[in-house]
């Protein structure tokens, strides 16, 4: 049984996909890390014991946070075994594609060659992910914008739908509501 399907997980995935649908590529990129980051920092949380005062913990905020920066949530995460590996290295492979797009001067497209196969290349690491998508996404023609034939389906998908779709299925995983995350990171 999929654990992605129903009503609850469809307005998550909503959600997390209109929080990016009309940004630039450079936006999407960048605020789908944070996301990601702001969800594993609550992932971490729900394991320690609570902070006191809760609002202000020391080890993921502050100028000496041990936790303070995407990486080194990801990599405990993984190592208190709250990811699987394939995960801890999918997250790691979008930081450093988010690093390539913030620290580019110039325009920095999803339909460049380079970037497009990077992008592609997400679901080597999550292929249960790509399973997902295809079967019970995709194939039911939820937020298709384009036409596509159903046989060749991720093949035609325009890169950026592509990324778009991958990034609302993993944030909703891992996050839960985006109303929740939006309201945490504000």
């Amino acid at each position: 049984m999929n654990p992605f399907i129903g009503p609850e997980m469809s307005e998550m995935f909503s959600g997390y996909y209109g929080l990016i649908k009309n940004e630039s590529d450079r936006g999407a990129i960048i605020v789908a890390v944070s996301l990601f980051d702001v969800g594993l920092e609550k992932l971490i949380k729900a394991t320690l014991v609570k902070s006191n005062p809760e609002n202000n913990d020391p080890l993921f905020s502050g100028p000496t946070a041990p936790l303070g920066s995407f990486y080194s949530k990801t990599e405990l995460a993984y190592r208190l075994g709250l990811l699987r590996k394939n995960t801890r290295d999918m997250l790691h492979y979008l930081r450093k594609l988010r690093n390539e797009f913030a620290h580019e001067t110039h325009t920095v497209s999803m339909n460049d060659k380079p970037i497009e196969d990077k992008i592609k290349n997400l679901f080597l690491y999550t292929p249960d992910m790509y399973t997902i998508l295809k079967d019970e996404v995709v194939s039911n023609g939820n937020f298709m914008e384009v036409d596509i034939d159903k046989d060749k389906i991720m093949d035609q998908i325009p890169v950026r739908h592509l990324f778009n779709l991958y990034f609302a299925l993993n944030a909703s995983a891992l996050n839960g509501s985006p109303h929740e995350t939006v309201r945490k990171t504000a």
